[in-house]
């Protein structure tokens, strides 16, 4: 038998063979794709139920004994699951606690509980973010391993959900995981601490006591919002070496200190640190008491910018600072008088200085007019009280200052009637500026 004749006796095999095998191609290309086009239809199925479920419509009770009955089979579990980790960070009240009866009645807590051991960070990140959505507070407890995860990630989304499940123990157990984490992670728990609000300051107080007064922690003491656990701290902090914690201590106090903090303040403002100087400005000036106008008016003869600019302001919101300020415009160093007329400014904008134009007290009207006459020698400010006389909301403001701009003997007559409160001898500061007021006179 010749090779030809072998050759024609084997060519409708191998024909058969190859429409064989292209027959079996296309059929299991076929069933791929019905089969990929099946599980679409019933993933969005699914998630047209959980949606109808979550918003309570009319469909609801239908929807959800279908989705009960899908939950009965294993593979049908981990579709169910897998959208519902999908659509849990997207509800709120009403349709979140929908969402989590659902997921306790068909039994996707255990599966939960189970992907927060899953081998993939991602899935026990997802795993802890549900619960925490939910707040299941049956499985509160197993959050603890998962803030003890490897992956970072991992345990900030457990301290997350642990935060909204238990707020009352969540702040000490976070306060021992800041120490452990590196800057971003401990940044991002140091936020979730702030969220707690003052349940949150005795165990920050705590931490701080057992020798972690680091700027971070007073950072998240300040944000608790309980200044009067807090002030003690704080003016302690005033006096640390690192420069950190006395800036920290100085920007915590300007969130609503007490009188009983002045003459820590008041030294505070000779501290070398520049930040340290004009918190405690601010601060002060918050505080509002007319005692601290002298040692306010000596800071606007600092080297700092930023620390002169403070100065005014505060003394802007003292009772009595308006017109100290009034008064050192052109009578004063240049670098004096910008930080006063910026602090008048911020006075006009902030605190309603030029309502006080058209105020029943003449006390009032008189500083204010006088503030106003002071701006208008200014070329840089007489824009600003140019466009208040033409765009201000009440018509009597607006005429009352179009009149002192426009007339000039009007302006210069007016004084000033409230004088500044001296600063009683014992609250006088003894600030070591040897090196400030070395760079003030230089300049």
């Amino acid at each position: 038998m010749t090779v030809r004749s072998i050759l024609l006796g084997t060519l409708p095999l191998l024909t058969a063979a190859l429409a064989a095998t292209v027959a079996s191609v296309w059929v299991v290309r076929r069933t791929r794709s019905f089969t990929r086009g099946r599980r679409t239809a019933l993933r969005i199925r699914i998630r047209g139920d959980l949606v109808a479920v979550v918003l309570g419509s009319g469909d609801a009770d239908a929807a959800r004994d279908r989705l009960e009955h899908l939950a009965r089979r294993r593979a049908g579990r981990r579709l169910l699951l897998e959208l519902t980790v999908s659509v849990a960070g997207t509800v709120r009240g009403e349709s979140d606690r929908r969402l989590a009866d659902l997921v306790e009645t068909t039994g996707l807590v255990s599966e939960l509980v189970a992907q927060l051991g899953h081998p993939d960070p991602y899935r026990r990140t997802a795993a802890a973010e549900t619960i925490g959505a939910l707040r299941l507070w049956s499985v509160v407890d197993t959050l603890h391993a998962a803030m003890r995860d490897e992956d970072t990630d991992v345990r900030i989304a457990a301290a997350t959900a642990y935060v909204r499940l238990d707020a009352h123990r969540a702040a000490p157990a976070l306060l021992r995981m800041i120490g452990k984490e590196d800057e971003r992670a401990a940044e991002r728990l140091a936020d979730l601490v702030c969220l707690l609000g003052p349940a949150a300051a005795p165990a920050v107080l705590d931490r701080i006591r057992a020798g972690e007064r680091t700027p971070r922690m007073l950072r998240v003491l300040a944000a608790c919002g309980n200044q009067m656990l807090a002030q003690p701290v704080q003016m302690e902090a005033l006096a640390a070496p690192d420069s950190a914690v006395r800036v920290e201590a100085a920007r915590g106090l300007t969130r609503g200190a007490s009188t009983l903090a002045v003459p820590g303040l008041l030294a505070a403002l000779g501290d070398p640190h520049e930040d340290v100087r004009a918190h405690a400005a601010t601060a002060l000036g918050r505080i509002g008491v007319p005692q601290v106008v002298p040692a306010l008016v000596a800071l606007l003869d600092d080297p700092r910018w930023s620390v002169r600019q403070r100065a005014a302001a505060a003394l802007a919101s003292v009772p009595g600072g308006v017109t100290v300020l009034t008064e050192l415009i052109g009578h004063s160093p240049q670098f004096v008088t910008t930080a006063a007329a910026t602090g008048l400014q911020q006075a006009f904008v902030g605190t309603g200085l030029l309502t006080d134009l058209v105020a029943e007290d003449p006390a009032r009207r008189a500083v204010a007019e006088a503030a106003v006459a002071a701006l208008a020698q200014r070329t840089s400010t007489t824009r600003l009280l140019t466009e208040a006389a033409r765009s201000f909301p009440h018509p009597g403001v607006r005429e009352r200052l179009g009149a002192l701009l426009t007339s000039t003997e009007d302006v210069v007559s007016v004084r000033p009637v409230v004088p500044p409160v001296p600063l009683p001898r014992d609250l006088v500061p003894v600030p070591p500026r040897a090196e400030v007021v070395g760079a003030s006179r230089a300049r």
